[in-house]
């Protein structure tokens, strides 16, 4: 008899799309006036490379959600305009879609039932082999992001900064990085062999993945950021 499909009340991919859509919330009401970062009368040279540096490093603290938004824009734009690489990731994110918001069921496949948990192991391996294997979509995806964060740079370097960001007591870049540390910790656990729906068989092979596992996931709790 083949086991009943029964839906999971809180699986992991949906918490991880609740703190992903209230980070991007948290970037959007945090950004920083616009008509600041294109003022052309604080645009000057830097005195050297000292000065460009602490530019840089003010500015992109001070104007850190603008930057990620930018940076965003540009590779949603250049993702646009390559129509194979904007498919394989509607593709992609309409599977994810199905399995995780739409059908948030086991799936049974005979007489083994596959568990959220797994699925999401399984489509995150898929997604990754298909975005950095057998399309061009990670170079594509790495290049926009170099690109954006050349012209990001030198747009740091060149602007004046009009105020001291170290003002803040909590910037929204140690906002952003809390976020990430928060995230990888709160979803340490589900890395863990331990989760997986089978039994490792008893093989010294097997004990030393599983104790490199186990420092992997400690490692991860402790301090990520």
């Amino acid at each position: 008899m083949s086991p009943p499909l029964h839906a999971v009340p809180d699986p992991a991919p949906g918490g991880v799309l609740g703190t992903l859509t209230s980070a991007v919330k948290s970037v959007v009401s945090g950004q920083r006036p616009w008509g600041e970062m294109v003022d052309i009368r604080q645009l000057s040279t830097p005195s050297g490379v000292g000065d460009a540096f602490s530019r840089v490093t003010k500015n992109v603290r001070y104007f850190f959600n603008n930057y990620l938004i930018f940076l965003s824009i540009v590779l949603i734009s250049v993702i646009f305009f390559r129509p194979a690489s904007l498919f394989t990731l509607l593709f992609l994110g309409a599977s994810w879609t199905y399995l995780f918001v739409l059908h948030k069921r086991d799936i049974v496949i005979g007489e083994r039932v596959i568990g959220l948990r797994m699925q999401y192991m399984l489509m995150t391996a898929f997604s990754a082999a298909v975005i950095f294997f057998f399309t061009n979509v990670g170079a594509m995806v790495g290049s926009s992001i170099g690109l954006g964060v050349a012209l990001i740079v030198a747009h740091a370097g060149l602007l004046t900064p009009a105020v001291d960001p170290e003002a803040d007591e909590a910037g929204p870049l140690d906002k952003v990085s809390g976020f990430l540390s928060n995230t990888v910790k709160s979803h340490a656990q589900k890395l863990s062999l331990d989760n997986l729906p089978f039994k490792l068989p008893d093989h010294p092979l097997s004990r030393k993945l599983e104790r490199a596992s186990d420092a992997f996931v400690t490692k991860l709790e402790s301090g990520f950021m």
